[in-house]
């Protein structure tokens, strides 16, 4: 028996990488969450270490400032008492700095209290006069500019001021002690030092060696220690490694940190280290010199413990994904074939089955599921073998139908014609089979055709079953062929072929068009003579020679000439009865452009269409006022063959307006004063509250008093809302270029910002005088209240009812429940009568306004415009 490539191993296999991905997934997610959380725990606790040893050094050195700071004031007593002896001398010589004996000062303190002093007179932060030739002119302006604020301070006040014991830059220079006090009168700074001969302190450095010694036990990381003073001078290390603690770079970075009084790590990747810079600020105290008493340290950590249990932690982890995958590799695969294995013997079956023995049976399993898909493969084996009988005998009867049949039938795979009946032989004048030609290898643009019908109708209508049409062909002769094609989509060998069916329908669709034109022709004659003959508007014709050649009876009543009488002539006579003279009239501008047109006030031409209105006989009591309009006939090849016009009667109509426009002209006037009355009313109640501003008011009279300026406030929109109302309708409506509208709108705002594309050519709508205002209203209600707009497009559509101009932005769009409201008077943010006029003005001629947008994607106005009242100008 051949095996199906699509053997049923690749089931289960594909079941246990399944599983074995499953298991995967669950294990790695667990030995990964281990794996990070360890490293950050390792990592976390030798960087704890690190700011251990940080608190550490800041509390040791805290307490041994606090030790020297206590040994200082040791000998603020003496240093008193060797200022007052300063103070008296200088008061003994009445305040003259140069009366002074500073060497007897010196003398006399010194005997008095023993060790070595100096004294100094400071006058604006230079050290003038002193027993100390190193320290003659010092500025301490330059030289430490904080100490000069202090100093002032110290000078202008009465208070003894005990400074830290501090040590000069230059070598060999001793510790020294100084006090500070003003003068009496304030003029001098008075300076009194004393020299340390045997500093306690400087030679009890153990201080910081214990200190180092400390940090070496408490942290086994520790490779190397320095502690610096504020003047980035090295007072004590300790190193096991080679390492530079007086280069540029470490003095840089050790005086940054003490003049920022911030300490930073530097991780050292190449060597394996973490050097950490600490700042330790000492005892803050009056002492002018406290802030030199800061120092900083510089700690050198060795990674290399850190990385090495990181390294460990990273095997581990390694170690348990293999073994972790090897046995989910095991587990997985074991399953599979264990939980598959029923499947495989129904899969043996139904190769069987398929290798073409149907009494075949598959066998049943011990699962219920499995049993009952095995009942049903034996059952729709059963229905196979009862269909496939019955196949049988549908095949022979088609096949009878298909070689008999008249029509020219084919069944094709694509394009490749499979079988074809004998009449199609004689249809297509061939006598070579056409079975495994193709299609589009048929006499003629028929193969084409039918290509073109499978291929575009019924492979794109999937739901189609068939389709049906009748093509009309060129014949070599150059006759035309109609013919009616189906093509049906019918299931073989499982796959869809098309039977195609062509049946040559020439000489019925002859007759059928012979008997239908010289029946439409009849019914055109007929219609014209009646449409002529009973238009109620004077309407006459003539061919391109300028000759009479329609001359209805409207036109007889109205020009008093029978059709009998102008019919066949030229000349312009038929201008006579309404001109009195032979001229040209709107009818011959039509037929010759050339022509100047006289008496016209104005002319509107749509593509080869005139409209113009003027009056006849006006010095008649009988004148009248008409709409004439003109237009060119054609040929079948498109040449002008002659011209009609027609003339309507509007006399009423053009008097009643004028009627209208001298009524709206009065009426205009009483709204005009009465709106200058009532703003002027207005005017004198804002003038009186402009008064009461002045006056104190209670909470209730102010409660009225801004009730009463809204009050007025709105009166004066009411009253600029009337304004505007009234001019709607006062002009009579006209034809308008929408493009140009527009465009022109668009030149009266400033909208650099916004780019505005008008996609409309040639649109002509009758409209209200005020449209421009609608169309600038729109544009600023984009620009002011659409957010941050880029693009305004101004496009039209035709409809169902007309053609629609739509106003589209990229802003913010208006909400669902306010698409209605915003036409609504007064609402809105700021006036609130833009859109509502905008309406107001377009439904003068019928026009409708709304907006369709979507919030977020933009507004959508609609400017709907009926049939009737817009044209299209081709020129």
């Amino acid at each position: 028996m051949k095996k199906d490539p699509r053997s049923f191993s690749s089931f289960s296999a594909r079941l246990g990488i399944f599983l074995l991905v499953i298991f995967l997934v669950v294990m790695i997610v667990f030995l990964t969450n281990w794996y990070f959380s360890t490293r950050e725990e390792t990592e976390q606790n030798f960087r704890s270490s690190e700011k251990t040893i940080d608190q550490i050094l800041q509390q040791s050195i805290l307490w041994i400032d606090r030790g020297m700071y206590l040994y200082d004031l040791t000998f603020e007593a003496p240093l008193q008492k060797a200022m007052k002896i300063y103070q008296d001398e200088y008061n003994a010589t009445g305040g003259d700095p140069e009366k002074i004996d500073y060497q007897g000062v010196k003398k006399k303190i010194e005997n008095q209290l023993g060790d070595e002093y100096h004294v100094y007179l400071i006058d604006k932060g230079n050290i003038t006069y002193t027993t100390d030739a190193n320290d003659l002119g010092l500025n301490f302006s330059t030289f430490a500019p904080e100490l000069l604020l202090k100093f002032n301070k110290i000078q202008s006040s009465d208070q003894f001021i005990l400074d830290r014991s501090v040590k000069g830059h230059e070598n060999n220079v001793p510790v020294r002690l100084f006090a500070y006090q003003g003068t009496a009168d304030h003029r001098y700074l008075l300076e009194v030092g004393r020299v340390f001969v045997h500093y306690v302190p400087k030679e009890n450095q153990a201080y910081y060696s214990d200190l180092t010694n400390v940090l070496w036990t408490l942290n086994p990381d520790i490779v190397s220690f320095d502690l610096y003073n504020s003047f980035s001078s090295l007072i004590t290390n300790r190193s096991e490694i080679q390492l530079a603690n007086t280069d540029n770079q470490t003095l840089d970075e050790i005086s940054r940190t003490i003049k920022s009084g911030e300490g930073s790590v530097v991780h050292d990747e190449e060597n394996n280290r973490d050097i950490v810079y600490t700042f330790m600020p000492v005892l803050q105290t009056d002492a002018p010199s406290t802030k030199w008493m800061n120092v900083a340290a510089r700690t050198v950590y060795s990674t290399e413990r850190l990385d090495h249990e990181l390294m460990i932690i990273t095997l581990w982890y390694i170690g348990f994904l293999v073994i972790t995958f090897i046995l989910a590799l095991i587990a997985a695969f074991t399953i599979s074939r264990y939980l598959t294995r029923p499947l495989r013997y129904m899969l043996e079956d139904i190769d069987i089955i398929t290798a073409g023995d149907l009494t075949h049976q598959v066998r049943p399993s011990p699962h219920h599921e499995l049993n009952r898909i095995s009942d049903a493969i034996n059952q729709m084996v059963g229905e196979i073998r009862s269909k496939i009988s019955a196949l049988s005998v549908s095949e022979s009867r088609y096949r009878g139908l298909f070689f008999y049949s008249n029509d020219a039938i084919l069944v094709l795979d694509g394009i490749h014609i499979l079988d074809a009946n004998p009449a199609s032989g004689i249809f297509l004048g061939t006598d070579t089979p056409l079975a495994g030609a193709e299609v589009t290898f048929l006499p003629g643009p028929l193969g084409i055709t039918i290509s073109e019908m499978i291929f575009k109708d019924i492979s794109h209508q999937s739901n189609q079953k068939f389709i049906e049409r009748t093509e009309v062909l060129e014949t070599e002769s150059g006759y035309e062929q109609f013919l009616n094609i189906r093509i049906n989509k019918v299931k073989g060998g499982g796959k869809y072929l098309s039977q195609v069916r062509i049946r040559d329908e020439t000489q019925q669709q002859m007759a059928y068009r012979l008997s239908a034109q010289q029946e439409a022709l009849k019914e055109a004659y007929r219609h014209i003579e009646n449409i002529l003959a009973m238009l109620p508007d004077p309407t006459f014709a003539i061919d391109a020679n300028g000759r009479v050649i329609i001359w209805n009876k409207a036109m007889e009543e109205m020009s008093g000439i029978s059709s009998a009488e102008i019919i066949g002539k030229g000349d312009y006579l038929y201008a006579i009865p309404f001109y009195g003279v032979q001229r040209p009239v709107l009818i011959d501008i039509v037929i010759h452009p050339e022509l100047t047109p006289e008496g016209y006030s104005h002319i509107i031409r749509n593509g080869n269409t005139l409209f113009s209105e003027r009056w006849f006989r006006e010095t008649e009591p009988s004148r009248q006022y008409a709409s004439i309009s003109a237009t060119a006939l054609y040929d079948n090849q498109g040449t002008i063959i002659g011209a009609i016009e027609s003339i309507h009667d509007i006399t009423d109509l053009k008097n009643a307006e004028d009627a209208i426009k001298i009524a709206n002209s009065k009426l205009n006037l009483l709204s005009n004063i009465t709106r200058h009355d009532i703003l002027n009313k207005v005017m004198i109640g804002r003038s009186n509250l402009f008064l009461l501003r002045d006056i104190r008011l209670t909470n209730e009279q102010k409660k009225y008093f801004t009730m009463l300026s809204q009050s007025l406030s709105s009166i004066e929109e009411f009253v600029a809302f009337t304004k505007t109302y009234q001019e709607l309708g006062v002009e009579a409506p006209t034809w308008q270029d929408v493009m140009a509208v527009f465009i022109q709108a668009t030149t009266n705002l400033n909208i650099d910002q916004v780019r505005v594309d008008v996609r409309i050519s040639g649109l002509l709508i009758y409209a209200d005088p005020l449209f421009p205002k609608v169309c600038f209203n729109l544009l600023e209600n984009a620009v002011r209240h659409g957010g941050k707009i880029s693009r305004v497009q101004i496009s039209a559509e035709p409809s169902q009812a007309g053609i629609t101009i739509l106003v589209e932005d990229d802003g913010i769009g208006i909400p669902d429940n306010e698409k209605e409201l915003i036409f609504e008077r007064g609402y809105g943010k700021n006036t609130g009568y833009g859109l509502f006029l905008s309406r107001e003005v377009l439904a003068i001629t019928g026009i409708g306004l709304r907006e369709t947008g979507k919030i977020g994607t933009g507004a959508r106005f609609e400017i709907v415009v009926p049939f009737g009242r817009y044209r299209e100008n081709r020129d």
